[in-house]
């Protein structure tokens, strides 16, 4: 069984979509679907997105790279 992807956690942590980030955060699914589906570490998506996430969350930049970074 291979491991989730880090932004699929992501989501399912945080009880968020794709769909949901998009319209509540401006974060579209394409960029979802590309970081995914071409494997991105966190290491390497754009600021802008990381802190998208973050605020998605409810987490500092800091706090977000503690726990999906590498």
């Amino acid at each position: 069984m291979s491991e989730k992807h880090w932004l699929e956690r992501f989501l399912e942590e945080y009880g968020l979509t794709r769909y949901r980030l998009e319209k509540d955060f401006g974060l579209s699914q394409k960029t979802t679907h590309s970081i995914i589906a071409n494997n991105t570490p966190f290491d390497k998506i754009q600021l802008k997105t990381a802190q998208l996430l973050a605020k998605a969350a409810g987490l500092t930049l800091e706090q977000l790279k503690e726990k999906y970074g590498k």
